[in-house]
């Protein structure tokens, strides 16, 4: 009976030796799928912060490239993001424009904005030069815009400002680093005019009846040209220089006017349609005649102050299209362009490329 006794004593005494044993075990064990957890988190933070940098170090090139795009003369500038616009008025101060934006890069865009601001131009002597308070700023953001692939957007100026408006957009891009690092790229400026509104027939309100008798006024100026005309000659090296084109018609209209046109001939252009203007329609008719050295534009207008208007608005759009032949201005064209100064500058370039 002794026996038994030890071998029950035995037993229970091994029994309490091993239970410690395993639960040491178990923390050990729970110890160490922490610390692999723990490590594991770790490696997956350090993997996602290496591809957020090789990401922005990408981001960071692709702006290196497109600045540097942006600096060459435009002979040798590649394409990179295209902006084109059209703009529809709505009675009776408002306009809507419609943005195409296309991207002829290699790169996709990512979490990118486009800020434009909308600058109007003091082309008119009784209007004072604008200063930047009076820009406006409009943001359209690229939430994923792969190469090749283009986007729209609209902007709503509901504000009562008048045409011509500048339309300076700027490629913007903000990096997370230690502190947050804000790049811009200047892309190329756009001018809106009277002509952009140019339509086939009158579809803000009639053409007044005064307004035809005046404008159908038969004086002859000294050059033969009647009132609320004149002729504009454009050589064809701005023209290439501008537009990348050879000087056709077509190639010269596409320039100075982003509409829909009606052929009159092989070797001239004619476009009619009508403008609003001041509370009504002005009649208005562009042709375009091809010669040797040079294109001829002549421009004509039923409303007097709105013949004015058109024709400083070309040249003024033809001032802006010059301004990127060589690299990006430094300076904004709203400081550069005004009605004080624009004969002077248009002068000036024709001076250069005739």
């Amino acid at each position: 009976m002794e026996e038994d006794d030890d071998f029950y004593d035995d037993n229970i005494a091994f029994c309490f030796i091993e239970e410690p044993r395993q639960e040491e075990s178990i923390h050990r064990r729970a110890s160490c799928e922490r610390k692999i957890l723990s490590k594991k988190k770790q490696f997956e933070e350090l993997e996602n912060k290496t591809k957020e940098l090789d990401t922005m170090i990408a981001e960071l090139y692709q702006v290196l490239i497109i600045r540097k795009e942006m600096d060459r003369c435009a002979s040798e500038r590649r394409k990179m993001l295209e902006i084109t616009s059209k703009t529809k008025f709505i009675y009776p101060d408002s306009l809507i424009i419609n943005l195409n934006i296309h991207n002829h890069t290699e790169f996709h865009f990512h979490d990118w904005n486009i800020v434009v601001y909308l600058c109007p131009l003091a082309l008119n002597c009784e209007i004072d030069e604008p200063g930047p308070s009076a820009c406006i700023s409009k943001v359209v953001k690229i939430v994923s815009l792969a190469p090749g692939q283009g986007m729209e957007a609209s902007l709503l100026i509901s504000t009562p400002t008048k045409l011509p408006i500048l339309l300076e957009p700027q490629l913007v891009k903000v990096f997370r680093l230690e502190q947050p690092c804000t790049y811009k790229i200047g892309m190329a400026p756009i001018l809106l005019t009277l002509w952009d509104l140019l339509t086939e027939k009158p579809l803000v309100f009639p053409l007044k009846d005064e307004e035809v008798k005046k404008g159908a006024k038969k004086v002859k100026k000294p050059n033969g040209l009647m009132k609320n005309e004149t002729i504009i000659n454009l050589p064809y090296r701005l023209i290439y220089l501008c537009a990348g084109a050879k000087a056709t018609t077509e190639s010269v209209l596409s320039f100075l006017l982003p509409i829909s046109a009606t052929y009159a001939s092989p070797e001239s252009l004619s476009v009619k349609g009508f403008v609003p203007f001041e509370e009504t329609t002005s009649e208005i008719r562009l042709k375009i005649t091809n010669h040797s050295t040079f294109a001829e534009i002549f421009v004509q207008a039923s409303n007097g102050d709105c013949f004015h208007q058109l024709l400083t608005s070309l040249k003024a759009r033809i001032l802006v299209a010059t301004s990127q032949i060589y690299r990006q201005p430094k300076e904004s064209l709203q400081k550069q362009i005004s009605y004080n100064n624009i004969e002077e500058l248009w002068n000036s370039i024709l001076e250069k490329l005739s």
